[in-house]
């Protein structure tokens, strides 16, 4: 089940705490940008899009691996 944004955003918030680093802007910029891709595309989900940015490093709350 993909979250919805807000979750999503609570959910990279939380692995910040825990493994804080520039990684979680990362996210955010990848998030507005399939955002971005989404809309243009005009058939893709763009809540999914920025959700799937948002969270496709989200690994990294342990730390690297």
């Amino acid at each position: 089940m993909l979250p919805n944004r807000e979750l999503a955003i609570q959910e990279l918030k939380i692995a910040g705490e825990k493994n804080p680093g520039l990684w979680t802007a990362h996210s955010y910029h990848v998030a507005e940008v399939a955002e971005l891709i989404a809309e243009a595309c005009g058939n893709l989900d763009t809540e999914k899009a920025f959700v799937c940015g948002l969270l496709h490093d989200i690994g990294r709350r342990t730390g690297i691996a």
